[in-house]
């Protein structure tokens, strides 16, 4: 029993942490009569009179009225060293001040329990101060970077990382002064650049190369390294590369290239697939469900982007919730040509938020457009709208430069569009060639596709 890993770990606790740790089995087993709980307590007990039986076979004869197996013995004594094992790091985090902060605002941010994660936040500003190590600044770079993503949740704005670089430098730059005059410099003398050999440093190396400008045949080659190995990926790796991935496409869709449609609404199947889609706390930024939807319509995946709406509506991270959902499913209405669904649903709530508002009023005079083509009843409502949306634009204080500008050109175009019925060809190609001359333009491609018909 000598020769056992139990014995061995059990031997160099002190008399108090053995008391602790069947104190913390006593609460962890659900039985006292448990085989493991009697093995740990028969040994301990035998470690302090110093009388712990060398065979391993006597030692269990003494423990139980009926020895097991050989093989059985051999499983008891292996769960019993994971108990132990788990008793050790436990105490060890619990008397990690910066660890528990770390692991509880983790807890606190998954579950949205803001302010005690801002308390936690606070807690280990205050302790940061008390005591200077290494371990504490790696600790302090996952600490930054979560309290980072918090804020960006928060307040749906990009993350600011820069205080999370300055704690990594600072880090990495203390680390490397220590490891030069623990070595006496030695082979760290010549400055010899050092490239880590580890999936993580590949994959982040070739994610720079391609915001430094490569495109479609580095992507390609990453999402299928990723494929390749993302069951090797811890997932919130996952889904920081993921995201930085969604990021590319949608820049690369940002500047025309428009072939990144497909990869892009791939890459979102793939990270629903993961369980990736969705932060730590399980939700979803109003911009991301949109993105989602939006692309997998682009695609004319309908039955999709209809699945994704309904699976992860409850999901979306913003006060206007159901506005965001009933806005996706009217624009998935839209997309489909079923026109005058889509003024139905829009019809079921009242959009506050001036984006949605302007954006609604648009789709509401899209479809009403498209069904006056077929119906010229539909002439005077039509009209009104666009005599509203108009008032809207140009009586509304403090509407945003840009939308007041987009959604004026809007307004300029759809108008004449709407009374061009009668004109001629060249006409409808002179307006064409002014939207396409219009930088600031809202549903530029929906008016050029309009005048195609």
């Amino acid at each position: 029993m000598i020769d056992s890993k139990l014995y061995h770990i059990l031997v160099v606790l002190t008399e108090a942490h053995r008391e602790k740790l069947l104190r913390y089995l006593y609460v962890e087993l659900p039985d006292i009569h448990d085989s493991r709980y009697i093995v740990i307590k028969q040994l301990s007990n035998a470690i302090q009179k110093n009388t712990v039986p060398a065979d391993k076979q006597e030692f269990f004869k003494t423990a139980f009225q009926n020895v097991p197996g050989s093989q059985k013995m051999n499983t008891i004594l292996s769960e019993s060293v994971k108990l132990v094992e788990n008793f050790v790091v436990t105490q060890a985090v619990v008397n990690d001040k910066d660890s528990v902060n770390l692991f509880l605002g983790e807890f606190y941010y998954r579950h949205q329990l803001n302010t005690y994660f801002e308390q936690i936040l606070r807690k280990h500003g205050a302790q940061r101060e008390e005591k200077l190590t290494l371990k504490g600044f790696a600790v302090q770079v996952e600490t930054e970077f979560l309290h980072a993503r918090y804020l960006a949740l928060n307040n749906n704005r990009d993350v600011d990382l820069l205080s999370v670089r300055q704690i990594l430098e600072e880090f990495y730059a203390t680390w490397k002064l220590k490891l030069d005059n623990i070595s006496g410099v030695g082979w760290l003398k010549d400055n010899t650049a050092i490239e880590p050999e580890n999936l993580l440093f590949a994959i982040h190396q070739q994610l720079r190369e391609l915001f430094a400008g490569k495109e479609e045949n580095v992507y390609l080659d990453l999402f299928e390294k990723i494929q390749s190995h993302e069951s090797s990926i811890e997932l919130s790796e996952l889904r920081v590369i993921m995201m930085l991935l969604d990021n590319f496409c949608i820049n690369q869709l940002n500047e025309g290239k428009f072939h990144f449609i497909e990869h892009t609404f791939r890459l979102y199947q793939k990270m629903i697939q993961l369980n990736v889609l969705l932060d730590d706390d399980g939700t979803l930024l109003a911009g991301q469900y949109k993105n989602v939807i939006t692309i997998a319509l682009r695609t004319q995946s309908y039955d999709w982007a209809k699945w994704f709406l309904e699976s992860f509506k409850g999901n979306i991270r913003d006060e206007q919730a159901e506005v965001v959902y009933v806005f996706n499913k009217a624009n998935i209405a839209f997309e489909q040509k079923e026109y005058v669904h889509c003024l139905q649903v829009l019809s079921q709530v009242v959009f506050k938020d001036v984006f949605y508002k302007l954006t609604t009023k648009r789709l509401m005079i899209k479809s009403l457009y498209m069904l006056y083509l077929n119906d010229r009843t539909y002439f005077e409502t039509l009209h009104g709208h666009l005599n509203a949306f108009k008032k809207y634009i140009y009586t509304k204080k403090n509407l945003p430069e840009l939308y007041q500008e987009t959604n004026k050109n809007f307004y300029k175009f759809i108008f004449q569009i709407f009374f061009a019925t009668a004109k001629s060809n060249l006409e409808a190609e002179s307006i064409k060639n002014k939207i396409k001359d219009c930088g600031a333009l809202a549903d530029k491609s929906w008016l050029l596709s309009i005048l195609s018909q």
